[in-house]
């Protein structure tokens, strides 16, 4: 489950031999909210399968989106210390 305001991955699709998508959820963005992935010919070759792609790309995102949510952590709690250090003055 995905917490309001967090980064996070809605659903991951494999949509044919080819082509599959991840769909994220990122605050404030209504528009770039997937990722496209598109098994080339070089992959192909190299013996790469879609899933392969797919789950190594899962990967890197699910980074991201630990990274960007740890940085909005900081920032709430240097906010919510912030004012309660300027409350008690």
């Amino acid at each position: 489950m995905i917490e309001l305001g967090k980064w996070g991955i809605k659903n991951v699709r494999i949509i044919d031999k080819c082509n599959s998508v991840i769909e994220l959820y990122i605050p404030g963005v209504n528009q770039q909210d997937r990722v496209d992935i598109k098994l080339t010919l070089i992959d192909a070759m190299r013996g790469i399968s879609i899933e392969d792609k797919t789950k190594k790309e899962l990967q890197k995102w699910r980074a991201k989106c630990q990274k960007e949510n740890e940085r909005l952590d900081w920032g709430i709690q240097a906010t919510k210390k912030l004012i309660k250090s300027y409350g008690e003055e």
